[in-house]
């Protein structure tokens, strides 16, 4: 899966302790029956994009590794291809 958007999120939790962390917004090649590509979207929280060993960016492929819970755990990076649109945020 490959990196297409990357936005700051902040919310508050049920207990009302507030998260910060990121989307990260992906695109998954279909297979099968499909063509094209599939989005899909990923929450990290500022602690686990902390403990990363890359800071995500546009144009990285990326693999996600869940929890039991579904959520995810960590990424890691397969390809280091980084896509600079100029963009300042």
């Amino acid at each position: 899966m490959t990196i297409i958007g990357i936005k700051p999120e902040k919310f508050q939790a049920k207990d009302g302790t507030e998260i910060r962390g990121k989307t990260i917004y992906v695109n998954i090649p279909l297979k099968g029956n499909g063509e094209g590509c599939a989005g899909e979207k990923l929450f990290l929280s500022e602690a686990k994009l902390s403990k990363l060993e890359f800071q995500p960016a546009i144009g990285q492929k990326i693999s996600p590794l869940y929890n039991k819970y579904g959520k995810v755990q960590t990424l890691s990076l397969l390809e280091n291809e980084v896509i600079d649109y100029g963009i300042e945020e």
